[in-house]
């Protein structure tokens, strides 16, 4: 998941996870970036269908991954 959030926010949402995880209820990493990137797929020139996809620009859901905690 990618988020924009304000330092509050963000304190918020570790402790959360924190306790979650500390319950055993969750696994999860993190990983804070002040850029993101958005990617645009057409299959098609001839249809209206496309994806979005949007993923912090310093390694987003790698990055992530590789801070499991």
């Amino acid at each position: 998941m990618t988020l924009s959030l304000d330092l509050a926010e963000v304190e918020e949402l570790k402790n959360f996870l924190e306790k979650q995880r500390s319950a055993g209820h969750l696994k999860y990493g993190l990983s804070e970036q002040d850029q993101a990137i958005l990617t645009c797929f057409v299959p098609s020139i001839t249809s209206d269908d496309h994806y979005h996809f949007m993923d912090g620009a310093g390694g987003g859901y790698a990055a992530a991954a590789d801070n499991m905690h």
